[in-house]
């Protein structure tokens, strides 16, 4: 992944398994392709913006790593992605969601 920045929209797939799953998240937690990261993405760099994809689940950071990318990337918008193909992956997805956000904000 390139270190563009001044990005106009990063688009975060947040990661919780470890907190959701603790000690199992390192064998049986699932990693779901970022599909609508990636439509979403798509569609706003056809029309002209800068966007990049950070998919903290698939990379499987921590929060600490996630900020870090995000001082890097210098977004002017972050779009988190929450989804999940039946109702468990969408329950830990806004889980991941709420915890990313908060610590964010701080």
């Amino acid at each position: 992944m390139s270190l563009e920045k001044n990005l106009d929209c990063l688009f975060l797939v947040s990661n919780s398994s470890s907190k959701t799953y603790q000690s199992l998240s390192k064998t049986y937690s699932a990693v779901e392709p970022p599909t609508w990261a990636l439509l979403l993405a798509q569609s706003t760099r056809s029309i002209g913006f800068k966007v990049k994809i950070l998919d903290a689940n698939a990379e499987n950071l921590t929060e600490k790593e996630i900020l870090d990318k995000v001082k890097n990337f210098l977004p002017k918008m972050i779009c988190l992605i929450v989804y999940g193909q039946n109702v468990n992956a969408g329950t830990t997805n806004m889980s991941g969601a709420i915890n990313i956000s908060e610590y964010l904000k701080k």
